[in-house]
């Protein structure tokens, strides 16, 4: 089993970012979640607190309102620690148009 001071030493920091079409900079931050290991029942869970609400995956759904033409274009930073150490990861990033 993995040990409580390891377990807390999970962290995923995860933020969205979109430059709108048209435009030069990419805006504030649309989401940002802090994923962290917390020991619950001798058990390690990990899980980001967003406005009371817990979130156990890294699904990030940011505001989106389709461009009516061209191409917005979102950056996703990640950055991913455990035992204070930088690791690499890999991340999945999945876009569904919903136009009617």
């Amino acid at each position: 089993s993995v040990a409580e001071a390891y377990c807390k030493s999970y962290r995923h920091q995860i933020s969205v970012y979109r430059k709108k079409n048209g435009e030069a900079k990419f805006g504030a931050s649309l989401k940002f979640f802090d994923y962290r290991g917390r020991w619950e029942n001798n058990k390690c869970r990990v899980y980001a607190l967003n406005q009371g609400t817990i979130h156990d995956t890294t699904e990030v759904y940011a505001p989106v309102t389709p461009p009516s033409s061209g191409t917005d274009v979102y950056r996703v930073v990640h950055l991913l620690q455990i035992d204070g150490a930088n690791k690499n990861s890999i991340t999945v990033v999945e876009f569904e148009s919903m136009r009617e």
